[in-house]
């Protein structure tokens, strides 16, 4: 029988890729049609496609499972060196940096195809993913490997990124610093056009999601928990958004513009050095288009590689 996109119902097609499905295709289609295809190392890009800008310290494509996945200056001689995921974990990275010396992220590499590789230059504005010789890890989530913000002024910067009317982001972080600081894990800022996510401090000093779009309209839900969650945020259309943390709690927003510059990981915007993030910082996906239809699918893979909750 032949289906509503063509194929044929109930038989798989072995040679089909997540690249050349239609777009017809639902989410849960595109997810079967992978696995059908019997792609055992497909991963959260494979099946839910189109990001402008991936990264993470686990593989996010089956095509990338032997790729860099960042690129680490060590503390003993300025040496930089590429990674894969696999070498982060087995202990290759620790020996390279080796006993005692720091490791630093001078690029995460962007797993999108796109190549907007996240990047920082300067030795000193550089996370940390090695510290006297032990890898970083947040032991809240089984221990898996991480990048941590905030020792100095740290972020890591991507090309030229346009944020649309029908974004959607997801990252893993986890704040570390005083309730009463402000401190964003994601800007996206230039010349009085503002974009910022993370944790805001509230009257009372809790910690609290902050969302600040143009002309100072600041969007704050007090006494939401930022400690190691999923965060899901997206935009139906414009002038109407919504921010989703793993719990289910979704807001409405009022949107603001923006303008094309570049994503900064780590703080509130590339020409704004205020008000970092304190912590670490796992993983950070940018889809330009809505998730609204995915975003349960995409959190709860995240959630089993870093059981979040």
């Amino acid at each position: 029988m032949i289906g509503f996109n063509g194929g044929l119902i109930g038989k798989a097609n072995p040679t089909i890729a997540a690249a050349s499905i239609p777009g017809v295709w639902t989410p849960r289609e595109v997810e079967v049609a992978v696995r059908n295809a019997k792609w055992s190392n497909a991963g959260l890009l494979d099946i839910y496609a189109g990001a402008t800008a991936a990264f993470s310290l686990r593989s996010l494509r089956g095509a990338t499972t032997n790729s860099a996945v960042v690129q680490v200056r060590r503390s003993s001689d300025s040496a930089l060196s590429d990674f894969t995921a696999t070498q982060i974990t087995d202990g290759s990275l620790v020996a390279w940096v080796g006993a005692g010396n720091n490791g630093f992220v001078r690029t995460w590499y962007d797993q999108s195809g796109n190549g907007n590789n996240a990047t920082q230059a300067t030795d000193g504005s550089q996370p940390r993913i090695v510290v006297s010789g032990v890898l970083e890890r947040d032991p809240a989530d089984t221990g898996r490997p991480t990048i941590r913000f905030g020792l100095v002024t740290s972020r890591l910067v991507t090309p030229t990124i346009a944020i649309t009317s029908n974004c959607a982001i997801f990252a893993v972080t986890k704040h570390t610093n005083s309730t009463s600081t402000w401190s964003f894990f994601f800007g996206h800022t230039q010349s009085g056009a503002r974009f910022y996510v993370g944790k805001a401090a509230n009257g009372s000093g809790s910690p609290a999601v902050h969302l600040k779009f143009a002309g100072g309209d600041f969007s704050t839900f007090t006494g939401t928990d930022m400690i190691a969650k999923t965060v899901s945020y997206w935009q139906q259309g414009a002038g109407i958004s919504q921010y989703r943390l793993n719990n289910g709690t979704t807001t409405a927003l009022t949107s603001g513009s923006t303008t094309s510059v570049g994503i900064s990981i780590g703080g509130p915007g590339v020409d704004n050095t205020d008000n970092p993030w304190y912590g670490p910082i796992q993983e950070f996906i940018y889809y330009p288009t809505s998730q609204v239809n995915t975003h349960a699918n995409i959190m709860t893979d995240i959630n089993a590689y870093y059981s979040i909750y």
